[in-house]
């Protein structure tokens, strides 16, 4: 496999956390009556709290609060948080860019960030300019509508102590999608890969950069989305995977740029990314959860699309049961598989299906009255992290049979810490 170029960057890479300058040069600084001609820097401040900061020497006074800044044609609408003066008696001003100012360019290359993204090991990629160091860094998606190209930049084993010392947030990746179908917009497209690429992190990644530079003067909209901090996740692929993650983003984006699915497609993978969390919400609140999730692919698949029952039949069904209906048709088993010990222990003498172990955690949770916290207490901690795990893979397999993907996946369910890759069951 012969090694490429990697791709160009609007950005030099500099330290986690550092503010990237964007612009440097003249502007106009209006408040109220005050209007004068000011020296100002944009720069992209990142995390925690993302967004374009302008600031400048003044030499009138202004007031905290809402202002305006014009840069050669186009006008800002800023907030002045933060006056200073040094020793030197000079005034300094800092402010928040807070309105939407440019658009993106159909048929241009948009490029972008990762924070906090994956490590996978990709296609190979020269890493200097002699072109005699390469390593495999690279993922390509190419089809007739777009082209993306995502390039990894740092390992987070390098990284470690600087994301501690920057709150968890760094950026890993690069990347740059190429719009070739001018019947999608950009934010259709980028919105598709936050979806589609978020949901293999397992977190909340990007691509939180749309920032470039046009004509090395004009930039580019940038557009802030949902930021997850950096931990061990789990992830429906494993490190080796890229070509499986080539297939999942693919699919993934498919389904997300179909104005059909696309809000249907967004919910799922929002309800994935919090419940794989459960530093963010307790085990139980996140199986309730997923367990609205699976009756959504149940409703979608079994009821709307298969014409299974009757509206008043499938009413009828419990919770469990149009799950069950559901992993049936998948193929997937809705037996407690026997890696989970104590799960599998718990049900077997009962003979308790995943799906309805899943409802008698729900049930009291939506429902706690005393005799439901009775029947709650008596599940241990184990078993009900086991339980949130079992839902979480159902819900694994349920997303990747819903965008159609046969091949391997990262199998979570495992009785140690080691996960291993098999093929999705329907495939087999």
């Amino acid at each position: 496999m012969t090694a490429q170029k990697r791709i160009k960057t609007a950005f030099k890479k500099t330290k986690i956390n550092k503010r990237i300058p964007l612009y440097k040069g003249p502007g106009y600084l209006k408040q109220c009556d005050n209007y004068e001609r000011v020296n100002c820097t944009i720069c992209l401040k990142w995390f925690p709290n993302t967004g374009l900061y302008i600031s400048s020497k003044i030499n009138k006074n202004y007031n905290l609060g809402d202002a305006g800044l014009k840069i050669e044609d186009r006008e800002y609408q800023i907030n002045l948080v933060r006056l200073k003066i040094n020793s030197k008696k000079e005034n300094y001003l800092e402010s928040v860019v807070t309105s939407d100012t440019y658009e993106l360019v159909a048929n241009k290359k948009i490029h972008f960030a990762l924070v906090n993204f994956k490590n996978y090991v990709g296609i190979p990629v020269f890493n200097d300019k002699k072109m005699q160091s390469w390593s495999r860094d690279r993922i390509t998606v190419v089809v007739d509508d777009y082209s993306l190209i995502v390039e990894k930049r740092i390992d987070f084993n390098d990284i470690q102590e600087d994301l501690k010392n920057s709150g968890g947030y760094g950026i890993t990746h690069y990347g740059v999608v190429d719009i070739k179908n001018k019947n999608i917009k950009p934010d259709e497209i980028i919105s598709a890969l936050q979806f589609a690429l978020s949901f293999i992190n397992g977190a909340w990644c990007g691509p939180v950069l749309l920032a470039q530079w046009i004509n090395r003067r004009k930039l580019v909209k940038y557009r802030n989305c949902f930021l997850s901090e950096y931990k061990y996740r789990r992830s429906v692929l494993g490190k080796m995977q890229y070509a499986e993650m080539q297939e999942i983003i693919l699919l993934m984006c498919c389904k997300l740029l179909d104005e059909r699915s696309r809000q249907a497609y967004m919910t799922l993978v929002h309800t994935y990314i919090v419940c794989s969390d459960v530093s963010k919400i307790t085990v139980e609140m996140a199986t309730v959860l997923i367990q609205s999730a699976l009756e959504m692919i149940a409703e979608m698949v079994i009821y709307e699309k298969l014409r299974r029952f009757s509206k008043k039949e499938w009413n009828a069904k419990p919770a469990s049961t149009k799950i069950e209906i559901l992993l049936k048709e998948f193929k997937i088993t809705s037996k407690v598989p026997s890696t989970m010990r104590d799960l599998h222990r718990h049900s077997s003498g009962k003979k308790l299906s995943g799906p309805v172990l899943i409802t008698k955690i729900r049930n009291p949770q939506i429902h706690p009255d005393k005799k439901n916290r009775v029947k709650i207490a008596a599940y241990t901690a184990d078993i009900r992290i086991q339980i949130w795990r079992l839902a979480m893979w159902y819900y694994d397999l349920c997303v990747l049979k819903l965008i159609d993907y046969n091949g391997e996946y990262n199998v979570t369910i495992s009785s140690n810490k080691f996960e291993y890759s098999e093929f999705v069951p329907w495939a087999l």
